[in-house]
């Protein structure tokens, strides 16, 4: 049985012809990646024979990766934080109106709006915090691959190459 790795990687697979492929970083083995389909994993499905594709070494330019769900995560991590600090910065900074004629809606209005404003500032940091990936230049080149394949090892899924495969379509 492949020893599992806790975290699943995204890789996007940008091939030299132009073409890319995305899905789920399964195994790092000395002349190809394997990667899982997308439909596996929303299916949670664990591959069997046949369903993991190959990609060699000599077609492959370019692999971009991430954690899967980052940029979820990203999201709303960043949107949670945001609203607290947006929720204390308006509690703090809520001072009485003084003037005669202004409106003052009070301490929790001034909460209400922290919250609004420091949510949509905050989402949109974790969406750049989220969306950062690291990126391996292979260029179709095995030299390549070889120096980088030791930062790649940890991303894949399995450590063990036994899975069944398909060539890239």
């Amino acid at each position: 049985m492949p020893q599992k790795s806790t975290q699943a990687y995204r890789v996007v697979v940008k091939f030299t012809d132009g073409e890319s492929a995305e899905g789920i970083l399964y195994t790092v083995q000395d002349s190809m990646i394997r990667v899982m389909p997308k439909s596996l994993v929303k299916a949670n499905r664990i591959p069997t024979e046949g369903e993991l594709l190959n990609f060699p070494v000599s077609g492959i330019m370019l692999l971009k990766i991430r954690k899967l769900n980052a940029l979820k995560k990203g999201l709303w991590k960043g949107a949670l934080a945001g609203a607290v600090s947006g929720a204390l910065l308006g509690y703090v900074l809520y001072s009485p109106c003084q003037e005669p004629f202004c409106l003052d809606f009070g301490r929790s209005f001034s909460i209400y709006v922290g919250v609004i404003n420091g949510s949509v500032g905050g989402t949109g940091i974790g969406i750049l915090l989220g969306s950062s990936n690291e990126k391996f230049q292979i260029k179709g080149r095995q030299e390549n691959y070889e120096a980088l394949k030791a930062q790649l090892l940890p991303f894949a899924l399995s450590s063990s190459p036994e899975a069944g495969s398909r060539e890239r379509p």
